[in-house]
């Protein structure tokens, strides 16, 4: 096939194609401006491959002439995208790869670079976003955009809304209130405690009971006498017996009296220790009043206990107490027994102490605040 191309005033022939690669013969024309038509080029076709093409500009401005010359300098031509008629292409200097044909539509211009199985990424700084351009039939096609999440539409507050955030806002002000005020006494823990100078004891059982007082006013003299003299003190908790030496131990049964036995074997006490110290006196206790009556015999405890001042007479549990710790329990009990007729008898006593003597200043107090009798008396 002849092509024939005018630019200038000047036709340049061009010779046949060799397969899918176009050959220029000859390149008179000095300096074309513009190509103005082409002859004889292939029938348009939507399967024909025609060649890739790059018009090309001189330094100077002007359109380049054919060449088979690699030192030209080139660039592409910035409104090539808007030539209609097929150009005039050439091959590759000798040596070099020729550029490859592709199936395309009419009327397109293909760009050189082989873009056919490659993706490229266009740099940060052409476009906003990263994109990856891959090729197809009609050109670089990029992916679709994702669709950007749509904001809620907050829907205008009614009387519902705004009494739900009233009442959210009271709750806030209410933890904040009980935060500053001071809160009363809460017991750390529920049980018993004994106490004496050389005892610290803690069980089980958080009701004052009065067959548990004598078995404290018995049992915790007689502990008392086996550390005294030695100047041992022993905190016993569930079980667990630590004595100030160092030392400790385990008892089976958390009971007074099984304390007193292991205390005396650890210790190494001798018989007549032994017998001195269970020899000690039982503790005492203060009686307040006594009644026929059962209930009238609550009621007075409980107006007594709500009367007694922690520091007071009525506030002195002695060496057993009950309940909740640390907070203030009950210190006026009533014991049930009966007298020598075998009729009942409900007394009110106040705390269980290891001497007479404390005994007997609690009993003073007593009579002198509530301005009746009370005396010491054994439990």
């Amino acid at each position: 096939m002849r092509l024939a191309a005018s630019g200038g005033g000047l036709t340049t022939f061009s010779a046949k194609s060799s397969g899918r690669v176009w050959s220029p013969i000859s390149g008179r024309s000095s300096n074309p401006s513009v190509i103005t038509s082409a002859h004889g080029s292939p029938r348009r076709s939507r399967s024909a491959f025609v060649a890739s093409v790059v018009p090309m500009r001189t330094a100077q401005g002007g359109i380049a002439a054919s060449s088979s010359s690699p030192s030209s300098r080139r660039m592409p031509i910035s409104g090539a995208s808007s030539l209609e008629s097929t150009l005039v292409t050439r091959s590759s200097p000798s040596g070099e790869r020729p550029m490859q044909s592709v199936k395309v539509p009419p009327r397109s211009i293909q760009k050189r670079h082989r873009t056919a199985g490659l993706c490229h990424r266009v740099a940060p700084e052409q476009a906003a976003r990263p994109v990856f351009l891959c090729p197809s039939a009609h050109g670089a096609v990029a992916p679709p955009r994702r669709r950007p999440p749509e904001t809620p539409v907050e829907a205008p507050r009614t009387g519902l809304a705004k009494a739900s955030r009233m009442h959210r806002l009271l709750f806030v002000a209410l933890l904040a209130l009980a935060a500053v005020l001071p809160a009363p006494a809460s017991a750390c823990w529920d049980g018993t405690l004994v106490s004496t100078p050389h005892l610290f004891w803690q069980d089980d059982g958080e009701v004052w009971r009065p067959a548990r007082a004598r078995e404290v006013a018995k049992w915790a003299p007689r502990i008392e006498a086996l550390l005294a003299p030695r100047d041992l003190r022993v905190d016993a908790h569930w079980g667990q017996v630590d004595l100030s030496d160092g030392s400790s131990l385990q008892i089976r049964h958390h009971r007074l009296e099984r304390l007193f036995i292991e205390l005396a074997r650890h210790l190494g006490v001798s018989r007549e220790e032994r017998l001195r110290a269970l020899a000690a006196p039982i503790g005492y206790s203060v009686q307040i009043a006594a009644v026929r009556d059962r209930a009238r015999a609550d009621a007075l405890a409980d107006r007594l206990n709500d009367l007694g001042r922690p520091d007071g007479p009525l506030g002195a549990a002695g060496m057993y107490d009950a309940g909740g710790f640390p907070a203030a329990n009950p210190t006026v009990h009533v014991v049930s027994e009966e007298d020598a007729n075998g009729r009942p008898v409900y007394r009110l006593v106040t705390g269980t102490f290891l001497t007479r003597a404390e005994a007997d200043e609690v009993a003073r107090e007593a009579s002198a605040e509530l301005g009746t009798t009370a005396f010491v008396r054994r439990l």
